[in-house]
């Protein structure tokens, strides 16, 4: 062949390879966005059956955790081998005790790795009870096949009874802590013994390892109390029909974490702190120090909480002002909003301490790059002003790519919107141009007095009014007009199961698009209801708001700030093309 003919030969081969190439790219693309949003909406998202906190992702997480376990169980055994059966059922027992007695409710190794709590907690309640079948079958195949007498058979009865009462673990760690630490340290105890009397070389060393590290965990824990754990004073303290409010003052500074939540522990009667019992409550609110630095945004010394009241806070009520707590913390993942373009924060009743932080936080960064750019431009060509002006150049930026932040708080009661009073008006001045933030507080009754906060296009109060649809409704018509904007998507949501699951289900079967939804990991339980007395320590002029006047807003003045959001990041699209892609 000719050297032209090779030479034609390559040159189209190398097209070819170079087409081929372009198309697989294409395919992947296009496959990969296809397949992930198939993974979206049928399987991450979506919950198993309506008000059943389980997704379908995390039922077939166990499903398999379970099938393992199964294949494990009776994988290469004969239906004759009953004592093989029996064995494998305690080998499996014990392998399984490793993670559960590893991952305890608090356990920081799941923080560490970013697992969300709620997946945390339902692979250790189910792991538990894996343990606790397990362990039966033993016991029963064990008696069965006439058990060993002397000690044996004595450790064994007191493991299984101890065993059947795990279900149990839940409510006695809410009655007495200190029950709850001694039953988990008597089961290993019992274990240990049980195992150590038999003559297996493998059990003894798997029940060794799950009793190390549980005591590992637990030393673990209780040294980053001890040494990183955060002292502060209680600075003011009130409580109404519904909820406990307080605020502490820390000795150091605490570098807050959006949406972070805390470990609080009480004063003690023996030991200065109640060390045996805590309350994970969550930081509602920080007062910045400082913008001078990327390093004291986001710390601070005066930190807010408000919890439910229930039989079990009534301990917290007993604070009073200047007496000493603890905190230990603060725990949480990091959902690293800043590079999404359009937030969108909805929650309802009290599942607004949920969201308001990751506003908070986005709301400071902003302010503060804004601050230093503006720095910037008034400085004046001067030789005197140069060094400012080199100074504020080297400062680094955060830099996010957060365009807008929308808040939609549907309360349970009217007097809700006071408990985060200073809050709202703390969010708003840290948004002065109003360009990033829109917050709707939407009132289950007209509302009659003084609102809460400054009213102004972005910052609403809006009350129910015949012909209006539902609240919920309402929340997920904004999420789909904003399904238009460019950029990414991020829904968080806060509240009670029932409004959770109808923003899922909005998100999943209304838009054509991938939204990015995150479920805070506050979880309340149940709907606030009207406040039946206020009691109050060192309040100051919160609570003498009088409501003198009648103020609510309709469904249009809703659709016209949507409109004027959307019109700046949209382009106009008819009522039908706003659920399409």
């Amino acid at each position: 062949m000719e050297p032209t003919q090779y030479y034609a030969i390559f040159l189209s081969s190398a097209f070819l390879l170079l087409g081929l190439r372009a198309f697989l790219l294409f395919l992947r693309n296009s496959m990969l966005a296809c397949l992930k949003d198939l993974f979206t909406r049928k399987l991450r998202y979506p919950l198993l059956v309506r008000l059943v906190e389980i997704t379908r992702l995390q039922t077939l997480v166990l499903v398999l955790y379970l099938g393992l376990n199964s294949l494990a169980l009776a994988l290469g055994l004969s239906a004759t081998d009953i004592r093989g059966f029996e064995k494998r059922a305690a080998t499996l027992a014990i392998i399984n005790i490793i993670p559960m007695y590893l991952g305890g409710l608090a356990n920081p190794l799941a923080d560490l790795v970013g697992i969300p709590l709620s997946l945390h907690h339902l692979l250790h309640v189910w792991i538990g009870r894996v343990v606790i079948i397990e362990g039966l079958i033993h016991a029963i195949l064990a008696i069965i096949l006439r058990p060993l007498p002397g000690l044996i058979s004595i450790s064994g009865y007191l493991v299984c009874a101890r065993e059947l009462s795990r279900p149990w673990s839940r409510i006695i760690r809410v009655i007495s802590p200190r029950i709850h630490l001694a039953l988990a340290v008597s089961a290993i105890v019992l274990i240990l013994w049980h195992v150590f009397l038999l003559t297996s070389t493998q059990a003894r060393v798997l029940v060794s390892i799950a009793g190390g590290l549980w005591v590992l965990a637990v030393m673990y824990r209780w040294g980053m109390i001890y040494f990183y754990a955060t002292r502060a004073t209680v600075s003011e303290i009130w409580w109404d029909g519904s909820v406990i409010s307080f605020d502490v003052h820390t000795e150091r500074s605490v570098h807050m974490r959006p949406g972070g939540y805390f470990y609080l522990f009480l004063p003690g009667s023996i030991f200065r702190y109640h060390f045996f019992s805590s309350f994970p409550v969550v930081a509602l609110w920080q007062n910045p120090e400082n913008f001078q630095s990327m390093q004291a945004v986001g710390k601070a010394k005066d930190i807010s909480f408000i919890i439910s009241r229930s039989k079990h806070t009534r301990r917290l009520e007993q604070l009073d002002r200047g007496q000493k707590v603890l905190l230990h913390g603060p725990y949480g993942r990091d959902l690293q909003l800043e590079s999404s373009e359009n937030l969108i924060f909805t929650a309802k009743g009290i599942g607004i301490l949920g969201v308001l932080q990751f506003a908070f936080s986005i709301a400071m960064r902003k302010y503060y790059d804004d601050r230093i750019r503006r720095d910037l431009k008034s400085i004046r060509e001067e030789r005197i002003l140069h060094i400012r002006k080199a100074i504020l150049v080297a400062k680094p930026l955060f830099c996010d790519s957060v365009r807008q932040v929308d808040i939609f708080w549907i309360l349970d009661d009217n007097s809700q919107a006071f408990w985060i009073a200073k809050q709202i008006n703390a969010l708003q001045e840290l948004d002065p141009e109003k360009v990033l933030l829109v917050f709707w507080c939407m009132h289950p009754t007209p509302q009659s007095g003084t609102a809460p906060f400054r009213e102004s296009t972005h910052f609403r109060c809006y009350s129910p009014r015949p012909g209006m649809p539902s609240y919920d409704k309402l929340v997920i018509k904004k999420i789909q007009e904003e399904s238009r904007s460019p950029g990414k998507i991020t829904v968080i949501g806060c509240g009670e199961s029932a409004f959770i699951e109808n923003i899922r289900s909005g998100i999943v079967g209304t838009t054509n698009r991938a939204i990015r939804f995150v479920e805070s990991e506050f979880r309340p339980s149940g709907p606030q209801r009207r406040p039946q007395r206020l009691v109050t320590v060192g309040l100051g002029d919160l609570t003498t708001v009088v409501s003198k006047r009648d103020s609510s807003s309709s469904l249009d003045d809703i659709t016209a700030v949507i409109s004027e959001r959307g019109s700046s990041s949209s382009p106009e699209t008819s009522e039908d093309e706003s659920f399409t892609r």
